[in-house]
């Protein structure tokens, strides 16, 4: 999407792949993620490798055996072969 390896991404800090406008973005929608109890679904537009894409992203939080949020999990998923049969 963004024609990076997954090397180039697995592990990575927002700010290390985003520029910082779209990583504030992100952080902002990590933020609200963990806020909520149920996984936090966003479509958007994004602009990447010259062509424009629909993105779905799913936010949620992992939770240790004390029910304190551990890990936030951040799936992307290119959705733009949907929109576009729309």
């Amino acid at each position: 999407l963004m024609g990076l390896s997954e090397d180039a991404v697995i592990g990575k800090q927002i700010h290390q792949i985003f520029p910082p406008e779209i990583s504030r973005a992100r952080e902002a929608a990590d933020q609200a993620a963990l806020a909520q109890e149920v996984p936090l679904v966003n479509d958007e537009t994004i602009i990447g490798n010259g062509k424009t894409h629909n993105i779905r992203t799913i936010r949620f939080v992992l939770k240790n055996p004390a029910n304190e949020p551990e890990q936030l999990v951040v799936i992307m998923e290119d959705v733009t072969h949907l929109k576009e049969a729309q």
